[in-house]
């Protein structure tokens, strides 16, 4: 069942132009840079991702674990691009496919996207998880449930790291699954299959305070993490390259 998502409502409007895509379960949020926006993108993502989707359900049709799977079933050749990013994902963080397949969506969107208007800033926010290109820095405001730190802080992320992968898990809020109990991982790689895949991974690992240290430790000796965000009830960690800042309106800079 479609559910809206107020938090979209909220988005800097000047800095990009957004349109959505929906195909089914996927539901894209995505913004370009307002001049370079044209009327058949949307119908061009459409079919994309209608592609990509065809291509995840063969490989689920063929090898049903890499539907329900919460561990790597090893590299899944032959099955599409997309197939392939996540099952790498799943084996480098040691969790399922499925793990990665939100952030896999928006980074190969963002890549089609980027061959067709190359000079755009680009967005693409799929059910939290962000894959980004941009020139001047983003800021992202942090959702950890009941935290004192949710929609009070942000982070700011600068334009050496992109385009990058932007993603969350949380084991208090939202659909997904998770053997966690943090209220918010934010992960981000070069790669938001990646992201999508490690955000999940360390979730599982925060299920008390200490499972901060231990996320945290995982992270920083990680070559894929560029940074690193974990918060526990009133506690939060965060590590790489990024600025932690406090949410000075209710309104993105993204």
């Amino acid at each position: 069942m479609y559910q809206e998502r107020l938090y979209r409502k909220i988005q800097n409007t000047e800095r990009f132009h957004y349109f959505q895509v929906i195909v089914e379960e996927s539901d894209l949020w995505i913004g370009v840079t307002p001049h370079l926006y044209f009327d058949d993108l949307p119908k061009i993502i459409t079919n994309y991702l209608s592609k990509l989707r065809a291509e995840i359900e063969n490989a689920i049709n063929k090898h049903p674990k890499f539907h329900y799977s919460h561990l790597p079933i090893g590299f899944m050749r032959n099955y599409g691009q997309i197939v392939e990013r996540m099952s790498i994902a799943s084996i480098n963080a040691n969790v399922g496919p499925m793990a990665a397949v939100a952030g896999a969506v928006s980074e190969m969107v963002g890549e089609k996207l980027m061959s067709i208007i190359p000079k755009s800033e680009i967005i693409i926010e799929n059910g939290g998880d962000i894959w980004a290109k941009f020139h001047n820095p983003i800021t992202i405001s942090i959702e950890a449930g009941d935290s004192s730190f949710s929609g009070k802080t942000a982070f700011t992320v600068n334009p050496n790291l992109s385009p990058c992968g932007i993603c969350s898990s949380s084991g208090k809020i939202g659909h997904s699954l998770s053997y966690g109990k943090a209220d918010n991982v934010t992960i981000i790689c070069k790669s938001a299959a990646l992201a999508d895949a490690w955000a999940t991974s360390l979730c599982n690992m925060v299920t008390d305070f200490s499972g901060l240290d231990i996320a945290n430790k995982i992270a920083g000796s990680s070559a894929d993490i560029l940074g690193f965000i974990a918060i526990f009830e009133d506690s939060m960690l965060a590590g790489g390259d990024i600025e932690i800042t406090s949410l000075k309106s209710s309104v993105y800079e993204i």
